[in-house]
């Protein structure tokens, strides 16, 4: 029978920060795998290369990265390979660096919801965690 255990020598010594809420440590793990990058000026850049939020259009997504500032996110990162941060193309998601400001974080939380239902999914719920990820399926 096939040994399925990953070799062990390929562990790097990174485990996620256990004084971090939950959804903070899922998001940590993503970032080790994926590239981010500032949402605004990646979109910007689409003067060398369309940028899009998953299927919307060039103005849709300039309206969506404008409504999660509106809303009160201190910081909008785009999620995805390395490829498409640098040369452009669709990405599925955004990560949201949470306000300290409850009626700005109940107004994300709500887009949350919104995000999720097109995609037949609950919305995330606020546990005071510092990150959310909106993700578009």
């Amino acid at each position: 029978m096939e040994d399925r255990c990953e070799d062990p020598n390929l562990w790097d010594g990174w485990s996620p920060d256990p004084t971090l809420h939950q959804y903070d440590q899922f998001v940590q793990q993503m970032l080790r795998s994926l590239s981010e990058c500032d949402a605004k000026e990646w979109f910007d850049a689409a003067e060398r290369s369309p940028r899009f939020l998953f299927e919307f259009d060039r103005l849709e997504t300039d309206r969506i990265i404008d409504s999660v500032y509106a809303r009160g996110a201190n910081d909008v990162r785009v999620l995805s390979d390395e490829d498409t941060i640098n040369n452009g193309g669709s990405v599925d998601m955004l990560l949201i660096v949470l306000p300290d400001d409850a009626e700005s974080r109940k107004q994300l939380f709500e887009l949350s919801e919104l995000v999720a239902e097109e995609s037949g999914l609950m919305g995330d719920i606020d546990e005071g965690q510092k990150y959310m990820v909106l993700r578009w399926t």
